[in-house]
């Protein structure tokens, strides 16, 4: 597929001259004649690379150069400086804010096209080395009350257990009613919700990290707001793609306790996840739920070899549905069974240590390591 290039300039004649010369060489080529315009185009766009202007009336290059860096869709995205101002310091603040390469007008086709090819050939291979860290295991409820979130915490601690070398980040990406800080003791009022309350929302690596709880070496914690739900600002795609982004490039392992939901920002981490535990209940009806579920992530053109169920037991019961009826009915494989451990998880809760830590030869222990097994396996 071609790439697609945005010359933002409000010399028309520049616009359509160096539009007509790079598509000559099969880019796609995008225009705006203004800052505020290309700042927009952008955005909607999602370009592989900007060639930008400097001196424009209203918003110049170097205000388009910073307001770009504040969107996660373009926060990546290469600019090319391409201007009239060549002396130092005119250059030196074009890569302060942001710019990939800086060249002076007028200069040979030839040399503008090399270096649009170079940067495009740096990014992708940039981009490259980026999909190459992090791993993304999604804990996808079928609906809420199942204990996927003690299952994910107590999954991301067995996994630190296993690989200790390795850096590890449990993501509680839920709109409110949080749990995890909770779990482990800890009664700060951090967590994502904070990312979104200032305009725009902060959503650098350094600001996500900056909410984490360091709960262990090699395992990070990002909870959700205790908060009801609706109460704090919700979560959005755009923060979704962010912790992606900015999280696979210095993580090994991204954990996301997800909500039993499909809403835009959930799709957005199942679309990029590596691995995907559906947890439900051994009854009928969280089993047609299932169904649904299943048929939800289909929509979304997700792999079936990328999901794996997980029954969790809350009870005893001689009511449960068997295995087989579910593997039947759902055609997938079951992964495992979490038991049902009442006096466990009470005493879990109420002294603020997780069971893996706080029983590691316990039954569910066990189960949880049969997960964390395969999970490692697979990845």
């Amino acid at each position: 597929m071609p790439h697609t290039i945005l010359i933002i300039d409000n010399d028309i004649e520049a616009l359509r001259l160096i539009g007509l010369m790079l598509k000559r060489k099969g880019y796609n080529i995008q225009t705006a004649s203004s800052g505020e315009q290309g700042l927009t185009r952008a955005i909607e766009t999602q370009p592989d690379l900007i060639i930008l202007d400097i001196m424009m009336p209203g918003m110049n290059g170097y205000e388009v150069a910073k307001e770009l860096s504040k969107y996660p869709s373009t926060t990546n995205t290469p600019i090319l400086f391409f201007t009239a101002k060549d002396t130092l310091p005119y250059k030196i603040e074009g890569f302060q804010v942001g710019g990939d390469d800086y060249i002076t007008k007028p200069t040979h086709p030839a040399e503008l096209t090399t270096r649009v090819k170079a940067l495009l050939q740096r990014t992708a291979r940039q981009q490259k080395v980026a999909v190459q860290h992090g791993k993304i295991i999604a804990f996808l409820p079928v609906n809420g009350g199942t204990g996927n979130s003690t299952l994910s915490l107590n999954a991301a601690i067995s996994l630190n257990h296993k690989d200790p070398d390795k850096k590890i980040v449990l993501v509680e990406f839920k709109d409110g009613s949080g749990s995890l800080s909770l779990q482990v003791g800890n009664s700060t009022t951090r967590g994502l919700q904070e990312l979104l309350t200032q305009a725009p929302p902060q959503l650098t690596r350094e600001a996500i990290e900056g909410q984490m709880i360091h709960y262990s070496t090699g395992l990070h914690l990002l909870p959700a707001t205790t908060d009801p739900a609706g109460t704090a600002p919700l979560l959005t795609k755009d923060l979704a793609a962010s912790l992606h982004a900015r999280l696979t490039a210095n993580y090994d392992y991204l954990l996301f306790d997800l909500p039993p939901s499909v809403t835009p920002p959930v799709s957005e981490l199942l679309q990029q996840a590596d691995y995907i535990l559906l947890t439900l209940a051994p009854d009928n009806i969280t089993l047609t739920l299932a169904q649904k579920m299943l048929h939800q992530l289909q929509k979304l053109n997700i792999r079936e070899y990328k999901i794996k169920l997980a029954l969790v037991y809350r009870a005893h019961t001689a009511s449960a549905i068997t295995h087989e009826h579910i593997k039947e009915q759902l055609h997938q494989d079951i992964l495992g069974s979490i038991p049902p451990v009442p006096n466990l998880a009470q005493e879990s809760w109420t002294t603020q240590r997780p069971m893996v830590t706080e029983y590691p030869t316990s039954l569910l222990s066990r189960q949880v390591e049969v997960l964390v097994d395969d999970i490692l396996e697979q990845l």
